[in-house]
């Protein structure tokens, strides 16, 4: 599924991405942040109940696939809204993070902004949500070792004799050359090899 606005997010959507085999179990939220006053600052209208929401995504269904975009640093932000960033990530089930330093452009209200972070503490929370989303990925990997996904093979590695592939809830594999053409669902097993890896064998 594509891109959804948190605040778009709802129960009904959820069970569509767990139920319906026509939709790919992967969700991405440009949440941006989770702190209201910086949701407010930044002109998003508010949510309440996306980070239940996707409580209750992940536990209907331990495969799916979360991404999120957030930024670090917006005029602002203080160290009291950057760690209730973290601790919000830290504990939804993320797959993965989009971690954005702020960078103010011409014409947006942000640019008028007074309260500007300094670009070494940006620097410094942008690799702390990196940090933090690397983390949260090699987990999700590790969780999903030894199970059978379907894989869309691409394109041909022909130095390491493998096929670069994505499975249905977003995992990159490593296929091994199969016989299945190109753009062809294939079912796979994968298994976490370490350091970011999945290897893939058709079953």
């Amino acid at each position: 599924m594509g891109s959804l606005e948190p605040w778009e997010l709802s129960d009904r959507i959820i069970n569509l991405v767990n139920t319906n085999p026509k939709v790919c179990p992967h969700l991405h939220i440009p949440l941006q942040h989770t702190h209201p006053e910086l949701i407010h600052s930044m002109g998003r209208p508010a949510y309440t109940d996306t980070l239940d929401l996707l409580q209750r995504a992940r536990e209907s269904n331990p495969d799916l696939a979360i991404g999120v975009d957030v930024i670090a640093g917006f005029p602002g932000e203080s160290d009291e809204h950057f760690d209730y960033l973290m601790r919000s990530l830290e504990s939804l089930p993320v797959t993965y993070l989009h971690a954005f330093g702020f960078s103010s452009r011409p014409g947006t209200k942000a640019e008028k902004f007074e309260a500007k972070i300094k670009a070494s503490m940006i620097k410094k929370r942008t690799k702390e949500l990196i940090d933090l989303g690397r983390i949260k990925k090699l987990n999700f990997l590790e969780s999903q070792s030894g199970k059978v996904r379907q894989v869309i093979p691409e394109k041909v590695n022909r130095k390491s004799n493998y096929i670069n592939s994505i499975t249905d809830n977003y995992i990159r594999v490593k296929l091994v050359i199969c016989q299945h053409p190109r753009g062809e669902l294939v079912k796979v097993k994968i298994e976490y090899e370490g350091k970011g890896v999945m290897r893939g064998e058709s079953v």
